[in-house]
């Protein structure tokens, strides 16, 4: 009897067992499937807040990618480089208004002196939004570095010695506009070889152009009235010279000093008469 209590004990004790070993398996296999499921969670919003940031914005509503630091020194880089071509286009076309000095007038702006040293000057239409017209005395007086000047269609008047003594002045663009150039204006300009005037001009002022050793040829235009004493005294490159119909008046002494000059010029005109009191030789002009 008692072998038998034994025997059913043990058999008990190894149910017990068993059981227990089940519920532990279980247990233990539920655990890992929580633990499981909540790392996948975990991923999926470490997986979200990647997306986000990093793996695909522009799937994201609003949102806007970033530029890389090298990217935006590239464009920045590029826009003040044409930025830069674009100041240096203007400056080409546009002068430094710094080196010029001025005061206002009736009617505009008079150009008074100029303290830059370029070779070239383009002196603008407009100053704060006033007209330039008139170059005033002794503007550019004894200038050393100016080989080129263009003057703006605003300009009346070109005033007493406002060029004289430049000489390494070659050229000088009147514009369209000039109607007056005063004495001594452009008084021993040596290295003017041509001047083309404009229709606008109507008097030379006395010694305007005079010891301008240089000049070989003179374009005047139809419009002009007076040309005064001295003007074109000493110009003893000039060979010959057509004055127009429209001129009234030449005065004395106006091309004293060059030698063998020709004058031409409508028959009966002014041209020709000055011509005849001077001992010039003189040609009508072909029609």
């Amino acid at each position: 009897g008692s072998e038998r209590i034994l025997e059913r004990g043990e058999k008990m004790k190894k149910q017990l067992l068993l059981c227990a070993g089940i519920l532990l398996i279980g247990n233990l296999s539920g655990c890992s499937s929580h633990a499981a499921k909540e790392t996948t969670d975990t991923s999926g919003a470490t997986n979200d807040v990647s997306i986000v940031s990093v793996s695909e914005p522009e799937d994201v509503e609003g949102f806007v990618t970033p530029i890389a630091s090298s990217d935006f020194e590239k464009d920045t880089a590029s826009e003040a480089a044409a930025g830069q071509d674009s100041a240096d286009s203007e400056s080409v076309d546009t002068p430094n208004i710094e080196d010029l000095w001025w005061e206002s007038i009736d009617g505009g702006l008079r150009i008074l002196g100029y303290e830059g040293f370029e070779q070239e000057l383009i002196i603008p239409e407009e100053i704060d939004g006033q007209p330039v017209i008139e170059i005033g005395e002794r503007a550019f007086y004894q200038n050393k570095t100016l080989i080129r000047v263009e003057l703006p269609d605003t300009v009346k008047e070109i005033s007493e010695w406002s060029f004289q003594f430049c000489e390494n002045l070659e050229e000088i663009d009147f514009g369209n506009g000039v109607e007056t150039i005063k004495e001594s204006a452009f008084y021993g300009c040596i290295s003017l070889n041509r001047l083309d005037f404009p229709n606008t001009l109507k008097e030379i002022g006395i010694s305007a152009f005079m010891n301008d050793e240089n000049l070989v040829e003179i374009n005047f235009s139809e419009g002009l009235q007076k040309i005064n004493l001295l003007s074109f005294a000493g110009c003893t490159a000039l060979k010959e010279v057509r004055i127009p119909e429209s001129v009234e008046s030449i005065g004395e002494s106006a091309f004293e000093g060059i030698q063998g000059l020709t004058m031409i010029g409508a028959e009966g005109s002014a041209a020709e008469q000055f011509a005849v009191n001077q001992g010039l030789e003189f040609r009508v002009e072909e029609m």
